[in-house]
């Protein structure tokens, strides 16, 4: 029989199990000694979020599309490592690192600190840089700027759309020029027949009044024949 559970029950249920078994913090451990604020979590959840800044030539380089695939493979290479994350590309050249076990952030800082291209490792608002360097590779406000024109950026201004007519659009734009192209061609054909037969009229009534016709002359040769009587 099949009984309906509340999720927000089942999520409490699951979260108890993950407590249980989740690996206790060992305080004599070699890592422990040697980096105990890489235990340190968020809260009581035991969840830790760690920040990743890459090196800002390399960001501007492979944009949002590499940091997504440089996110996935990190995934990828730390659970073959035995180590569990949920790793998020926030930025061209930015990740975020989501932990819930507090022992392995220090295998996870160290993993991050070995890969190329990295500026530095930030948790508990500590930074971490890779061996031989003890400062980030441009200032904070040098970084800012050089990533405020880069698109793919959170918060970034999108492109504006370019409207692209649709094929029907194209067609039927190019019938209608086709058919006003028809007319205008027609109608100065027309004026120009027109033009020509007005300039035929005007010479035949040139004409007319340069020669008078043989039966107008002979018409007034009779009236002034009757005048004269």
């Amino acid at each position: 029989m099949e009984v309906d559970v509340p999720k927000p029950f089942l999520d409490h249920v699951k979260e108890v199990r993950e407590r249980k078994n989740r690996p206790k913090i060992d305080f004599n451990s070699e890592d422990f000694k040697r980096d105990p604020a890489s235990f340190m979590t968020s809260g009581s959840s035991g969840v830790s979020m760690a920040f990743v800044q890459m090196d800002v030539k390399w960001a501007q380089e492979h944009g949002k599309h590499e940091t997504t695939s440089l996110a996935r493979s990190w995934t990828s290479l730390l659970e073959n490592g035995g180590i569990s994350a949920q790793i998020y590309d926030t930025d061209p050249g930015s990740i975020l690192i989501v932990n819930k076990v507090p022992a392995q952030n220090i295998k996870i800082k160290e993993f991050v600190l070995s890969q190329p291209n990295v500026d530095y490792y930030e948790l508990n608002q500590k930074r971490f840089y890779p061996d031989g360097r003890t400062a980030p590779l441009v200032p904070d406000e040098e970084r800012k700027e050089r990533m405020a024109a880069m698109p793919g950026r959170l918060g970034a201004d999108r492109p504006k759309p370019v409207y692209k007519p649709a094929e029907k659009d194209v067609a039927k734009t190019g019938r209608t020029g086709l058919a006003q192209a028809t007319l205008i061609a027609q109608r100065s054909s027309v004026e120009a027949r027109v033009a020509e037969l007005e300039a035929q009229v005007r010479e035949l009534e040139a004409e007319l009044s340069r020669e008078p016709s043989s039966e107008l002359a002979e018409l007034r040769a009779i009236v002034e024949a009757q005048e004269a009587l």
